[in-house]
């Protein structure tokens, strides 16, 4: 029913958040990039600075020796951070879910989605990324379905390159938009309304063809009669 598939999304959407705001990112050991300027250089500066502020981000909102004064809640990494960092973030949180699928002892499905994982980061300790059990009363497939879904979204609204088909309907914008997906449900109000439009357009060509078809064959009928009856 729609109430239990919205229930099921809500209680979803809050162990993503949680999962979100408590993932330290691991230094992973990489090639000594100093004295180098490039373009792998630049992408790799980036993700160490992100790893560093989001890590800083999630130490500061569990330091509870921080002034009474300073809300912890504005300064979790959901509030600091956009999508972009997000996107860089995700593959560390989709294996913190796959190590949870395993330890998940009511987990019975022999295959898993989140087997596809990235293998670099099986090799970091439980320590560091730890598991992360799927929410109580939720089907392992629905749990699974709904992080690679949003996932996949958050990559779409990522990526650089420009949609091929603006027709396309994007759900990465009912997601991610600043306007909460306003703009994209109007723009798709109104392709459906132009197909309704160009559909009416086509029957009515239709309709027209079949009566000028029909009244020819009236007319040859009529003639074939008269020219019967001036025979006889």
């Amino acid at each position: 029913s729609p109430v239990a598939a919205n229930r099921c999304a809500l209680i979803c959407a809050r162990n993503l958040l949680t999962t979100i705001n408590s993932t330290k990112i691991p230094p992973l050991a990489g090639e000594d990039i100093k004295g180098k300027c490039d373009d792998a250089t630049a992408n790799q500066l980036e993700k160490e600075v992100i790893r560093i502020l989001w890590n800083w981000s999630i130490s500061k909102t569990s330091d509870s020796n921080l002034p009474k004064s300073i809300d912890n809640k504005k300064s979790k990494p959901s509030k600091l951070f956009g999508k972009k960092a997000l996107v860089i973030v995700y593959p560390y949180i989709i294996e913190r879910f796959r190590r949870g699928l395993k330890k998940d002892e009511t987990n019975k499905s022999p295959v898993s989605f989140s087997d596809q994982s990235n293998n670099l980061l099986q090799f970091i300790s439980d320590e560091e990324l730890p598991p992360v059990l799927p929410p109580t009363g939720i089907d392992i497939g629905q749990w699974e379905a709904f992080y690679f879904e949003f996932g996949e979204l958050l990559s779409n609204v990522c990526c650089v390159q420009p949609c091929v088909n603006e027709a396309k309907e994007d759900d990465s914008a009912l997601l991610w938009s600043t306007d909460r997906g306003v703009t994209e449900l109007q723009q798709r109000r109104e392709r459906r309304a132009q197909r309704a439009t160009d559909a009416l357009a086509v029957a009515e060509a239709g309709y027209e063809v079949l009566d000028s078809k029909v009244d020819e064959n009236l007319g040859t009928d009529g003639d074939a009669n008269n020219a019967g009856k001036e025979k006889k």
